[in-house]
């Protein structure tokens, strides 16, 4: 007969390791259960659960309250959000009496918006809702901006935005050499091209403004075109850019030819004498 040892604490081990085998197991089961979304169609997300929680970290909650994340599961009907929590963040906005169905990112309902990115006021600080505009700006935003002034042509008015309302002009005649803030009235496309001055354009196919334009000298059968070009000091001109000789070896604007194109069938971009240079030289040697 086997005496039972009262100090022989293998069967206690033994014992002690199978509940403990159990419990792990017990644990494990519950820890790498699959995460409880459900996608609009009925499909369960296929990732697995941590940390004791219905839901992978994709699919929980993004809530925060009291320093904590919340735990439940989100709903397919409230993106990042669960049911609860969904309706708390859901965008305010109203459009024909229908409510948006968007909901806000945390880190901007935390701030106290409730609009959603799509219809918050694109200004960072500004929890406004959009205006009937297409900056996407709310209403006191929108009366902020300074719009270009100027009118083509046909009476269309410029719809853009200018970058710099107030610029800073400097007169080298002025002895104190004061800088004056000037109000700029016009767009980069229809602000005169010369450097310093502010006014519009004389059209659409200029460049410059009256003051620094003149019509073009060229004309064919009595009739004188239309165009205008660039009245500079500098560069001597008489013709806009399309009837000026463009022989111009060297890419300087100063150093290119001031005469008018030739009338001739092949020579339209060059003056007579430019276009048999231009010939010698394109069939000078074999290719």
């Amino acid at each position: 007969m086997t005496e039972c040892n009262p100090f022989d604490s293998s069967s206690d081990e033994e014992e002690s390791n199978n509940t403990d085998s159990e419990v792990y197991a017990r644990v494990s089961e519950i820890c790498w259960s699959q995460c409880h979304f459900m996608n609009i169609i009925g499909i369960q997300c296929s990732d697995i659960c941590l940390d004791f929680l219905n839901c992978c970290s994709r699919h929980r909650c993004s809530y925060i309250c009291d320093g904590s994340q919340c735990k439940n599961v989100v709903s397919c009907r409230h993106k990042w959000y669960c049911v609860e929590h969904g309706q708390m963040c859901r965008c305010q906005y109203v459009s024909d009496e229908q409510q948006c169905q968007n909901t806000i990112y945390y880190h901007i309902y935390a701030t106290g918006s409730t609009f959603c990115i799509q219809h918050k006021c694109c200004v960072v600080e500004c929890h406004q809702k959009i205006g009937l505009n297409d900056r996407h700006l709310c209403f006191n935003h929108y009366k902020q901006l300074y719009f270009c002034e100027y009118i083509n042509d046909h009476g269309g008015k410029c719809i853009n935005i200018i970058d710099n309302p107030f610029v800073e002009v400097f007169s080298p005649s002025q002895m104190s050499g004061d800088i004056k803030c000037k109000m700029n009235k016009f767009c980069q496309t229809h602000v005169c091209k010369v450097y310093g001055c502010y006014k519009c354009i004389r059209n659409d196919q200029t460049l410059w403004c009256d003051k620094h334009s003149l019509p073009c000298q060229y004309q064919l059968d009595g009739q004188q075109c239309s165009c205008f070009y660039h009245n500079s000091v500098q560069y001597k001109n008489r013709y806009c850019d399309k009837h000026q000789c463009h022989w111009n070896p060297s890419g300087y604007d100063d150093e290119r030819c001031l005469d008018a194109i030739s009338l001739g069938d092949e020579s339209n971009d060059y003056c007579e004498k430019h276009y048999k240079q231009f010939i010698f030289t394109k069939y000078e040697y074999y290719s």
